[in-house]
């Protein structure tokens, strides 16, 4: 995600934080939870520990443990960022906090397929063609570049976009910034290091095999009670309607 920041924005921040401070101060671990469990896609204030503020959050998934105590797994709308939460630091959110739009814009690497060598007979020279499915190398090393980014970059040239369940997605260049190293392309490192299993196109190829495309998911969620991230991991595949 990257995160558009203006005077505007800024002025809004710092009245949401406000309210909810005056409202109900600074939250601690331990503090009894206030209100019902909110539904999935409902919107949330949520006091962010790692930054000591309230901030708006769309709930994302809700997982209830043995003891019966929900767990949010939330989407903080203005600074991009995956939070995992217990419900003492989950408010619901005012209207007049809601019909602000989002300042983060979540966004994926643009014009790239994934690929596998295959030969099409007998003593053939092997080519590298587009498949349907992500290779565990490959997603693990982006994995790996972002982790340890100091920066990360998107930039979006008013290209492709898809709605992929529900959630607006810009398909865009990505650049990264690491210790020791200038910025770099992340399409031209991957082509290097990954070469049979990913693959340049075209943005009119790309649009074309986005829907068929099988996902590699990972999401990691910042812990609100400041233990270590959490990681989900599977395989599904997610239905894309594409816009322009």
């Amino acid at each position: 995600s990257t995160y558009e920041q203006g005077h505007t924005h800024q002025q809004f921040a710092v009245a949401l934080n406000e309210h909810y401070e005056r409202l109900y101060g600074r939250v601690f671990a331990g503090q009894p939870v206030h209100g019902e469990i909110l539904r999935t896609k409902a919107l949330a204030a949520v006091y962010y520990v790692a930054q000591q503020r309230w901030v708006r959050c769309e709930v994302e998934e809700i997982v209830i443990g043995l003891d019966g105590k929900p767990t949010y797994y939330l989407w903080a709308l203005d600074e991009g960022l995956p939070i995992k939460s217990t419900p003492e630091y989950v408010r619901v959110l005012s209207s007049q906090f809601a019909s602000v739009p989002p300042q983060a814009m979540r966004g994926a690497i643009a014009n790239i397929l994934p690929a596998d060598r295959r030969r099409n007979g007998l003593g053939l020279k092997a080519t590298i063609t587009p498949c349907n499915k992500w290779y565990a190398g490959i997603v693990s090393m982006l994995q790996t570049m972002i982790e340890g980014a100091l920066s990360v970059s998107l930039v979006c040239h008013g290209g492709t976009a898809a709605e992929v369940e529900g959630e607006t997605i810009h398909f865009v260049d990505m650049s990264i910034t690491m210790p020791r190293f200038e910025p770099f392309n992340v399409v031209d490192v991957l082509a290097k290091a990954c070469s049979e299993q990913m693959i340049r196109c075209s943005s009119e190829e790309f649009v074309k095999r986005l829907p068929k495309l099988q996902t590699y998911t990972i999401k990691r969620y910042l812990n609100n009670d400041g233990q270590d991230k959490l990681t989900v991991q599977g395989e599904n595949m997610i239905p894309f309607s594409t816009n322009h």
